[in-house]
Order: structure tokens, then C-alpha cells, then sequence
């Protein structure tokens, strides 16, 4: 059931949304990530053709939340699949973790505005 394995990228959204702080930034982008067991979210910051993007969710074969990062063009646009470039850099969270992982792709997402 897709639903139940949602709550950990539920989870760094919501962390995500607080921590978000849009002085100077272009607007957030957050769409749906669907990739056969896992389930979340892509958040991109900036003009969606060239952004950065991190795509984010419960790891399928684990309780760790799993954030796959690059360029825009690394991920399809039928569900913000990531190719085997992003899938290789991966990084991975506990499961109790989630601010560390919503704190990381805030990070990497400003660096991309700078």
C-alpha cells in the first residue's frame, strides 16, 4: 500500500515547508515521485528547465529515508524517476532523521541560487 510507506517523505516535506525560507530565493516547486515501492516527493527550487532538483522518499528496501539529487534533465518527467546518475550519488537518512534529510536538500537546493 503506496499510502503507508508515504509518511517518512511526508515528513521531510513538512520539515522542508518550515525551514523554507524564501528571501531571495525563487519559489519552491514540489511535485509527486513515483517509482514502482517508493513513493514521495521532488522539490526544486528555481526555473524548473535548469534547476537542481532532489527527489525523496522511503527507501524500498529499508526504513531509511533515500534523497536522489542533480540536474532537472537526470530525472524523467513521467514520475521524477532519477537516471543511474542521480541513482549512484544517492544519500541515505535514518528513519528518524527526517530534518537532517529535509535540512541536506535545502542545502544543496540554495547552493544551485548562489
Amino acid at each position: 500500500m503506496a499510502l503507508k510507506r508515504m509518511h517518512l517523505a511526508d515528513a521531510t516535506l513538512a520539515y522542508i515547508e518550515w525551514l523554507y525560507d524564501d528571501r531571495g530565493l525563487s519559489p519552491m516547486y514540489v511535485e509527486a515521485y513515483v517509482n514502482g515501492r517508493e513513493h514521495g516527493w521532488s522539490v526544486s527550487i528555481g526555473r524548473l528547465s535548469q534547476a537542481e532538483q532532489c527527489v525523496f522518499s522511503e527507501d524500498r528496501n529499508s526504513d531509511r529515508i533515500v534523497v536522489y539529487f542533480g540536474k532537472k534533465c537526470e530525472f524523467s518527467p513521467q514520475g521524477n524517476v532519477p537516471n543511474a546518475i542521480a541513482w549512484e550519488r544517492r544519500k541515505f537518512y535514518s528513519c528518524n532523521n527526517a530534518m537532517g534529510a529535509a535540512t541536506y536538500i535545502l542545502e544543496y537546493l540554495r547552493e544551485d541560487q548562489e
